[in-house]
């Protein structure tokens, strides 16, 4: 377990908090064909990263299920931050034509 120190970029708070380090394993191609059950159980119970090599150059990443969906939640709330960051700023650019409600269904309906 390590541990990283985070600066809230809202109010400036220094906080410090655990982090879970997660080594990558590398394998050839060849490895994990021939031990394929092994590769997949070292991941699904083990929590291991692997690295699947040709060529010596990474083709696939194997994570676990669990790993994989945090990744698709932390991808989204980056998406969402991205989109709402957008969003703020385009509201208060002076330069945008704003339009009322009523206006804007009005607009949708004809």
């Amino acid at each position: 377990m390590a541990f990283e120190e985070s600066v809230c970029e809202k109010c400036g708070v220094h906080y410090v908090h655990k982090v879970q380090v997660i080594s990558m394993k590398f394998l050839s191609s060849g490895e994990a064909r021939k031990n394929f059950a092994d590769t997949l159980n070292r991941v699904a119970y083990g929590s291991e990263h692997i690295a699947i090599q040709r060529s010596g150059k990474e083709a696939v990443y194997l994570i676990s299920a669990k790993d994989y969906e945090l990744f698709q939640q932390l991808l989204q709330q980056a998406e969402d931050k991205i989109d709402l960051e957008a969003a703020e700023s385009r509201m208060n650019d002076p330069q945008q034509n704003k339009i009322d409600f009523d206006e804007f269904f009005a607009d949708l309906e004809v």
